[in-house]
């Protein structure tokens, strides 16, 4: 499918508002709580106030990229850098809306990301399962987080990619 007009933009704060809607019906509809407290920490106060505080950072603020096709919302990511420490952008949230999606959007859009952060060194995601969409995309298994979900990385595609066993 051929997509014109694609465009990856930072959003403004008046934006935040129709980000957390977007995030909010992204969670309801796909993602698989462990348990009721989990759910309430990501739809409740406690996930968003961390996130707000990441907004407010002086130095590598936390980005929301809006994706857009001819002007108009496909999808965002949310991500943030840590290029003053081991020099990975940390991929927190990622989500093309539905009727857009298995189109060759969320391709597109990573590499628009990627195009607006030439310093970083590698992406990073933590997920259940990333061998899909994730995999399909470059990312390979690299290890667990505090929480004991597994990491994915890939290198920026200005960079050879290592190999994977």
């Amino acid at each position: 499918m051929t997509h014109k007009n694609l465009s990856a933009r930072i959003i403004l704060p008046e934006e935040r508002q129709f980000y957390w809607t977007k995030l909010y019906e992204h969670f309801i509809e796909n993602v698989h709580f462990e348990d009721e407290q989990e759910r309430d920490y990501f739809l409740g106060d406690g996930y968003r106030n961390a996130i707000e505080g990441l907004f407010e950072l002086k130095t590598e603020p936390l980005k929301v990229y809006f994706l857009e096709e001819n002007g108009e919302y496909r999808g965002y990511c949310c991500c943030k850098t840590y290029l003053h420490e081991d020099g990975k952008c940390f991929i927190l949230e990622f989500c093309i809306d539905k009727p857009y999606r298995n189109k060759g959007l969320g391709r597109l859009f990573l590499k628009l990301v990627e195009e607006a952060e030439p310093d970083v060194e590698f992406f990073e995601l933590n997920s259940e399962d990333a061998s899909g969409f994730w995999g399909k995309l470059g990312f390979y298994e690299s290890g667990v987080d505090e929480h004991g979900m597994k990491l994915y990385r890939k290198k920026h595609s200005k960079l050879p990619t290592p190999a994977t066993s």
